[in-house]
């Protein structure tokens, strides 16, 4: 998951109203789920094991 707080440090130049409007988007399209009141993650699980395997190993 991820949190609204770390998308805006990471993305210093999107505005917030913009960045809530986008994750809102998301969500609309089933890309993104909202896990809390300010926290997201993929809606699909095969991409997240994907983002995490692909994440190790550049990291």
């Amino acid at each position: 998951t991820v949190t609204q707080e770390q998308l805006s440090a990471a993305l210093p130049t999107i505005p917030t109203d913009r960045l809530r409007r986008t994750l809102q988007e998301l969500c609309d399209h089933h890309v993104l789920v909202r896990v809390g009141t300010s926290e997201w993650r993929f809606a699909s699980l095969l991409f997240q094991r994907w983002l995490a395997l692909n994440s190790v190993a550049e990291g």
